[in-house]
């Protein structure tokens, strides 16, 4: 099963909204940061309204294959970061997550992928989920493991080209069963 483009998922600290244009210039400001995109492989810089903009329309237009989530601190109402799944195949799915710089460190990513996993395993019904992280980026490896991901040896390329400057580094894979996420303690 496919998500819809209109599920609102919250925990404790946070909400996640599905990508929507009213939040264009507020994701513009808070993701265009460049170690954001050293760090990531599909966000560009410099990052503009335009690009969150086009976006918003590539999931929108998806039917469901890009779902995309961006990440409120409920306290506050402000953006600290965004989610997704993609590549719905064979009862799994890819993953992918960025936080604002301001908020790294905080437990944004763990907090808001644990839900999204929640939602991936539990309504969606998704059987595997899993994602890829640049080397460089060990925070980004912590998170997967904190969520009980493994790593996935050989699995798909060995490196990825940075949205920065097209620098092929390289990239792991990590991945967790359905049964492994509902098995954690």
């Amino acid at each position: 099963m496919k998500p819809e483009h209109d599920v609102v998922l919250d925990t404790e600290r946070l909400r996640l909204v599905p990508v929507a244009h009213e939040h264009a210039a507020e994701l513009a400001a808070v993701i265009g940061h460049p170690a954001i995109s050293e760090t990531t492989s599909h966000i560009p810089y410099p990052y503009t309204e335009r690009d969150a903009h086009d976006f918003v329309d590539k999931v929108r237009s998806s039917d469901g294959g890009l779902t995309a989530w961006l990440v409120f601190d409920r306290a506050h109402g402000v953006l600290v970061g965004g989610c997704g799944l993609h590549g719905f195949e064979d009862g799994g799915c890819l993953f992918g997550y960025w936080v604002g710089v301001e908020h790294w460190g905080c437990g944004i990513a763990t907090e808001s992928m644990g839900r999204l996993l929640d939602y991936a395993f539990g309504a969606l019904g998704l059987e595997r989920a899993g994602a890829c992280y640049f080397v460089k980026n060990p925070a980004s490896r912590r998170v997967m493991e904190k969520l009980g991901l493994q790593g996935v040896p050989g699995q798909g390329r060995e490196t990825c080209a940075t949205c920065v400057d097209g620098r092929e580094e390289p990239i792991a894979w990590m991945s967790i069963t359905r049964e492994a996420w509902l098995g954690r303690g």
